[in-house]
């Protein structure tokens, strides 16, 4: 399936699957971008989201179980990216859950 510039674009200001947090076309951190839900490099075909920058970056090329591993075990300083690792984690949860990858 590919995501067209245009589908990025029409998803600023809503809300990223992974953090919740609103996507922004403007900002480097909440910009949407694709990410495959399996990575590319290990599975043929994959499902596409549309997520925020920052979500993409730091799921890098993990499953979703494996994110959920090492957002679970990663050992963050600030107080906000525990927050919203927990976020995160309970959505990524859901995700899994309802069938959604």
């Amino acid at each position: 399936m590919q995501i067209t510039s245009e589908q990025l674009l029409s998803k600023h200001g809503c809300p990223c699957p992974y953090c919740l947090r609103l996507m922004n076309v403007h900002s480097e951190v909440l910009r949407p971008s694709r990410d495959h839900v399996r990575p590319r490099s290990r599975f043929e075909e994959t499902r596409i989201f549309i997520v925020c920058q920052e979500c993409n970056q730091i799921k890098s090329d993990r499953t979703l179980e494996e994110w959920i591993a090492f957002l679970s075990c990663k050992n963050l300083e600030l107080e906000r990216n525990l927050l919203l690792n927990n976020h995160r984690l309970k959505n990524l949860e859901y995700l899994l859950h309802m069938g959604l990858t």
